[in-house]
């Protein structure tokens, strides 16, 4: 029996950020051969961990006023980055986040 190759490799990483970390944990788990999907995957478990880790510290900050402003930018930037990412990976695009991205480089293409 023969694996299935992913014939639209830039739709599976794509959407491998819809649901961050979520599905980039589905298709990392999943995808076995493709560097460029399991690539994407795992930007997205990392961009999650660090969304998530920021939300964390705004909120055990919780200062007044400041500390709603920063859950405003952080959401907002959330979205702007997420929407960035999904449509650099549906263009077959290998877009690094800073630090992140390079994480993700060095797990998926070390030898």
């Amino acid at each position: 029996m023969t694996e299935h190759k992913d014939p639209n490799p830039n739709i599976t990483a794509a959407l491998s950020y819809l649901i961050f970390p979520f599905t980039g944990m589905l298709f990392f788990v999943l995808e076995k051969e493709d560097k460029y999907v399991r690539y994407h995957a795992f930007q997205s478990i990392l961009f999650g961990i660090a969304v998530i880790g920021a939300s964390f510290v705004i909120s055990v900050l919780n200062i007044p006023i400041i500390g709603f402003l920063l859950r405003q930018l952080l959401s907002l930037g959330t979205f702007g980055c997420w929407l960035l990412l999904m449509w650099k990976a549906y263009n077959n695009e290998k877009y690094e986040l800073p630090y992140l991205g390079k994480m993700a480089k060095e797990q998926i293409y070390k030898k």
